[in-house]
């Protein structure tokens, strides 16, 4: 459908909508185009804003770095628990191995030995397998520190992990927005492209049509002025006609 005939069915369409006559309905649509090509704000459609999508997504993804610093402090403390839990559980079979030397020394000394060394042998193996409880129970407490810990750093990069993935998919949706925002914008363009094209187009029409009309009026007044000079040259005519009638009648008469 060209220009024309789309304005002229939009200005039908008014007619039968409203019951105006064809001059206020075509000015109304004429108004209505200015209106777009001059982007009314009213009627365009509004693009999403993108800066926003853009803060979110760099908010996001300040929060993923900073989860990130502490999963990789929480890491860290859980390796350094667990390098603790180690050394106690080495310290704990080092006190277990000198706990069985100390008893064995003491029951080797049953043999050769007098009572009072004896008992002093004994009691040293008693403290030794009192410290290989304590140094295992200081181990075993040191483990489950440790075991928390890495709990707790797994927990923190899972953490760091969601939000990493909420930042990325903001940056998609920032970039989504960008696209639509540069789409509605085009759209815009386009329309106001027609829009002028369209305003052009009818102006030309108007100015075609007053010139046809123009020359339309200079040949109606042509022909008026052409059937008056026939009508002066009939009315002549008619004139010497009735001249020589009444001449021919003179001449019957005589």
């Amino acid at each position: 459908m060209t220009q024309d005939k789309a304005l002229k069915v939009a200005i039908r369409q008014r007619m039968a909508a409203t019951g105006e006559p064809y001059t206020v309905a075509r000015r109304a649509v004429l108004e209505g185009l200015d209106q777009a090509s001059h982007g009314d704000p009213a009627g365009a459609a509004q693009p999403p804003p993108p800066e926003q999508a853009a803060d979110g997504a760099d908010r996001a993804q300040q929060a993923a770095d900073s989860l990130r610093r502490m999963a990789d402090r929480a890491q860290e403390d859980a390796e350094r628990q667990q390098d603790a839990a180690d050394r106690a559980e080495e310290a704990a079979e080092a006190a277990q191995e000198h706990a069985w030397r100390a008893r064995e020394a003491a029951r080797r000394a049953t043999s050769w030995a007098d009572a009072a060394e004896l008992a002093s042998l004994r009691h040293e193996a008693d403290r030794s397998e009192e410290r290989t409880e304590q140094a295992r129970h200081r181990a075993d407490l040191a483990q489950e520190a440790a075991d928390q810990a890495q709990e707790n750093a797994d927990l923190a990069g899972e953490r760091a992990d969601e939000a990493e993935e909420i930042a990325d998919e903001l940056r998609e949706l920032a970039g989504e927005s960008w696209e639509l925002a540069d789409e509605a914008q085009d759209l815009a363009d386009e329309a106001t492209s027609r829009a002028a094209r369209a305003r052009h187009e009818v102006r030309w029409a108007e100015q075609h049509a007053a010139d046809r009309t123009d020359r339309f009026r200079d040949r109606l007044d042509g022909a008026i002025r052409l059937a008056d000079r026939v009508r002066h040259q009939v009315e002549q005519l008619v004139r010497m006609a009735e001249q020589e009638w009444a001449r021919a009648t003179e001449r019957r008469e005589e």
